[in-house]
């Protein structure tokens, strides 16, 4: 593509839009250049096929234990999805090694799960927790919104873990549980299907499977404010909507 071409719009032509409204677009940095696939979160083998589909390869695979993802699995990628690359290019990927051995300790996921659960975990891990709260979240009160380190990082002896915690009073509002719906197209193969939900707390998966053309998803997702669900098929973008 020549420089400055444009790759990709959001909203997508044709969308009625309000007066003022930002339209972000992703252009060409010049000569062959394509967008990089989302594999976070697929087996290697299926990683490199679709790297290949998009005219990339695969690059240096290093292994990193994890708690969340199983073995084989992609923990993180290098260009990041939908970075502008030349086609050709080398993506670098991280792949979990399984559960650590005995005497290595990993930093839980305790994302949208309970401030109290967390606790329970530091106080068999000799762990120290530096709690902060947000009385502006929408999720119930004692809801971990963020933490450092993040997730399967190698924790030292006596580590401090920061956590920000929904301050919210009283009962959460009934509106908060939503049921994102999302139909594939009635055409074509079966999909690597990967929606997550992009919010001012980061970004967090929220379906992740193969599924067949014609298939409706649903999933639960809880109302933060100013979110936005993100739909890639085959680790390709395809759709962005407001939540």
């Amino acid at each position: 593509m020549p420089i400055s071409s444009v790759l990709r719009q959001d909203p997508p032509a044709g969308t009625v839009v309000r007066e003022g409204k930002t339209v972000r677009v992703v252009v060409s940095q010049g000569g062959q250049t394509v967008l990089a696939p989302a594999v976070v979160g697929l087996p290697l083998r299926n990683a490199e096929m679709m790297l290949r589909q998009s005219q990339l390869s695969l690059g240096e695979v290093s292994e990193s234990y994890s708690l969340k993802q199983d073995k084989g699995m992609v923990l993180s990628q290098d260009p990041k999805a939908e970075a502008s690359v030349e086609r050709d290019a080398l993506v670098n990927l991280v792949v979990s090694g399984g559960a650590p051995p005995a005497g290595v300790a990993l930093m839980p996921d305790f994302l949208r799960k309970t401030v109290d659960e967390a606790q329970a975990w530091a106080a068999g891990a000799e762990a120290r927790l530096e709690i902060k709260t947000d009385a502006t979240s929408l999720f119930p009160a004692g809801t971990v919104l963020t933490q450092t380190p993040a997730a399967d990082s190698v924790l030292s002896p006596g580590a401090k873990v920061h956590l920000l915690v929904s301050g919210r009073k009283g009962a959460a509002p009934t509106v908060a549980a939503k049921t994102f719906k999302y139909e594939l197209p009635q055409s074509g193969s079966e999909s690597q299907v990967r929606i997550v939900v992009v919010d001012k707390y980061g970004e967090r998966e929220l379906f992740n499977g193969v599924r067949k053309p014609g298939t409706k998803i649903e999933v639960p997702v809880q109302e933060t404010g100013g979110a936005r669900v993100k739909i890639y098929m085959n680790g390709i973008l395809v759709e962005e909507r407001d939540l």
